[in-house]
């Protein structure tokens, strides 16, 4: 299972310097093997998908503490988050209640005012029984003729869901794919739970950042 954010974490502050170091001899290898693929007629590829499971970050921040390259205190963090990542989405939504929704029947005014009110750009509309059918952006009300009328059909955007037995880490994965810092989390039957936003999951993941070991 990918965890982009761990991933992230753990190469960033391991093999930055190293990087830097490499980076001319680095170029000049790239550069010749592009120009050699080429000649082969070899189509070159600018990005490669690289995949991490759990135990291999979980090694990498063992063999980077024992290497000096992360202090004991980050590398103790670092493993929470890992074993973090796996827990359920659904420990820690938001009640339904405290949701800030509109109605399937909002006006393009009402959203606007409700949108300057709350400060969110995007709001979950909700229809009968609580069920959230979608979300509309304050940008939707833009050179809409009819004010005081319910937004057209159509004009309403998917919402993300989560199911409830979703780990954190592919939960921000979702949110981050949707471009989206807020998602629904639902059970089996479609039920809603709760909420949870991408701040949710990051303060889960990782809680504050380790101080500094002093010199």
């Amino acid at each position: 299972m990918a965890a982009p954010v761990q991933t992230s974490l753990l190469l960033a502050p391991a093999l930055v310097t190293l990087t830097q170091a490499l980076q001319p001899v680095v170029f000049g290898i790239n550069a010749f093997a592009n120009v050699l693929l080429r000649l082969l007629k070899v189509e070159t590829r600018d990005h490669v998908a690289v995949v991490f499971t759990d135990d291999q970050l979980a090694r990498l921040v063992e063999d980077s503490t024992k290497a000096g390259l992360i202090e004991p205190s980050g590398s103790e963090w670092l493993r929470d988050a890992l074993e973090l990542g796996g827990r359920p989405v659904g420990e820690i939504p938001a009640p339904v209640e405290q949701m800030v929704t509109v109605d399937c029947f909002v006006t393009p005014d009402q959203l606007e005012r409700e949108a300057v009110a709350t400060g969110y750009s995007r709001l979950p509309v909700t229809g009968p029984a609580g069920s959230v059918l979608g979300y509309l952006h304050i940008k939707d009300t833009i050179g809409l003729a009819g004010r005081d009328e319910p937004f057209p059909h159509g004009t309403l955007r998917p919402i993300t869901r989560v199911q409830v037995d979703t780990p954190l880490d592919d939960a921000l994965t979702a949110m981050r794919a949707a471009e989206t810092h807020r998602a629904v989390v639902v059970g089996n039957t479609g039920a809603v739970f709760g909420f949870v936003t991408m701040e949710d999951v990051l303060d889960e993941l990782l809680g504050p950042e380790p101080a500094p070991e002093a010199a």
